[in-house]
């Protein structure tokens, strides 16, 4: 709830884990500059998504502009 209204809403079912919202610690598979997005190679399942606006807690300078192939390279633990 932001300013008195509903922004998000997370629904957990019995029998169902949701993988969403979680942190994992992954690898770098791909990072796709025009997206500025990168997927993530994670312990189970298939390859997360990590949008450079959500990859705040990589970048040295939290104030700077954050640009996903300065945060995250292939091969790399992120």
């Amino acid at each position: 709830v932001e300013d008195g209204e509903t922004v998000e809403v997370h629904v957990d079912r019995d029998g169902h884990r949701s993988l969403i919202g979680n942190v994992y610690l992954g690898r770098g598979e791909a990072v796709e500059p025009s997206l500025q997005a990168a997927f993530v190679a994670l312990p189970e399942g298939p390859p997360g998504h990590l949008a450079a606006k959500h990859a705040g807690a990589l970048a040295a300078d939290p104030d700077a502009p954050r640009r996903i192939e300065r945060l995250v390279h292939q091969g790399r633990l992120v």
